[in-house]
C-alpha cells in the first residue's frame, strides 16, 4: 500500500521536518506516463502538500500554505527508469522545499532537487 501513516500525515503540518517513505509502481517504470500521477496529496495544519510525477519524468514536490507562498522542487527520473519501488525524501522548512529520491531496491544514486518558489496558492 502506497498510503503515508496518518503520523507521516499530520508531520506534514508542521512548519518543518522530514518524511521518508517507500512508493512502489505497479509495474517497473519503463517509460513516462501519458498524464500526471499523483503520488500523495494531503493537506494538515494548514498546509497543502502534493507529490506528482509528470509526463516529462519529473517527480515533482509542491508544498505552500497560507502566508507562506508555494515552493516546488522536482527530480528528473529518467536515470531511474526500470525502477518498479522509489525510497521518497521529502524535506521542508520556512523557507525551502526538497525532494531526494532512489531506487528502493538496488543501492543507486540518490537524485536530489531543492525548492524554488512559484508563488500564489496550490
Amino acid at each position: 500500500m502506497n498510503r503515508l501513516t496518518p503520523e507521516a500525515v499530520g508531520q506534514l503540518g508542521r512548519p518543518e521536518g522530514t518524511i521518508v517513505f517507500r512508493y512502489t509502481f505497479s509495474a517497473p517504470l519503463m517509460q513516462a506516463p501519458p498524464s500526471p500521477v499523483v503520488i500523495l496529496d494531503e493537506q494538515a495544519g494548514g498546509v497543502a502538500a502534493r507529490l506528482e510525477l509528470s509526463p516529462s519524468l519529473k517527480l515533482r514536490h509542491v508544498r505552500g500554505g497560507e502566508g507562506q507562498g508555494t515552493r516546488t522542487a522536482e527530480v528528473d527520473l529518467r536515470p531511474l527508469l526500470g525502477t518498479q519501488a522509489l525510497q521518497i525524501f521529502l524535506l521542508w522548512s520556512s523557507i525551502e522545499v526538497g525532494l531526494t529520491v532512489g531506487d528502493a531496491e538496488k543501492q543507486s544514486e540518490l537524485l536530489s532537487g531543492k525548492s524554488r518558489e512559484t508563488g500564489g496558492a496550490m
